[in-house]
């Protein structure tokens, strides 16, 4: 079974919280990792760059749509730029393929 990550950023948080909790994904991730961001690039893994969007929930949900067409693993693991990763939150495996896990 194969393991993505989708990290979706609107740039909202401190930029020192930002950079901390992306390393702490590099640092914790080693598979495919894909970043759908707000309106300007962000230096994690293949970068996707939605443009002309205001900061909203909708426009979340198209970030997340974006990244999960992009992969091409079976599990993804869904990451925010504001929320630090233990490398133990990456360890998770699904026991089945037809059930979604959340946390």
């Amino acid at each position: 079974m194969t393991v993505g990550c989708l990290y979706y950023t609107d740039f909202h948080a401190d930029p020192k919280i930002l950079e901390i909790c992306k390393d702490k994904i590099r640092q914790g991730f080693g598979g495919e990792i894909v970043s759908v961001s707000l309106n300007k690039p962000v230096d994690l893994g293949k970068n996707i760059v939605l443009k002309n969007h205001k900061r909203s929930y909708p426009t979340m949900v198209k970030q997340i749509i974006l990244g999960l067409k992009e992969l091409t693993t079976d599990v993804v693991f869904f990451t925010e730029a504001d929320v630090l990763y233990h490398k133990s939150h990456f360890d998770f495996q699904p026991k089945r393929d037809d059930i979604l896990y959340y946390n």
